[in-house]
């Protein structure tokens, strides 16, 4: 963060942390729901297309159009899935920023090792 806009924690209150944190949680969670859309509605697209491939060559076009489709709708999803990652990733470096209990938590990420 900027250190020209960088807030501390002492300005902010216990509800506002909270909120950021909430915040980043509901961006996160919204990130990984349409992330398994996506994975579904492209599933089902490639059923389809295995089935038009099977069957015989009148459907040759149905088969580009959804391939065309199912293309289209992957560069969309990509866009979209993006530009909500790199809010998490702002979001995300804000708390840490503000919170010593958060940024401490990511620091051990890393580091924890479970012991046989």
């Amino acid at each position: 963060m900027d250190k020209t806009n960088q807030i501390t924690q002492k300005s902010l209150t216990e509800d506002q942390i909270t909120r950021i944190f909430t915040h980043r949680q509901h961006l996160i969670d919204n990130f990984y729901n349409r992330l398994n859309s996506f994975l579904v509605f492209e599933s089902v697209l490639l059923g389809i297309i295995g089935i038009l491939y099977t069957k015989n060559v009148s459907s040759l076009l149905m088969l580009k159009l959804i391939a065309i489709l199912g293309f289209t709708t992957t560069i969309l999803w990509w866009y979209t899935q993006e530009r909500i990652r790199s809010t998490c990733q702002r979001v995300t470096l804000y708390a840490k920023d503000i919170m010593p209990e958060y940024r401490e938590m990511l620091s051990m990420e890393g580091k924890i090792t479970f012991s046989t």
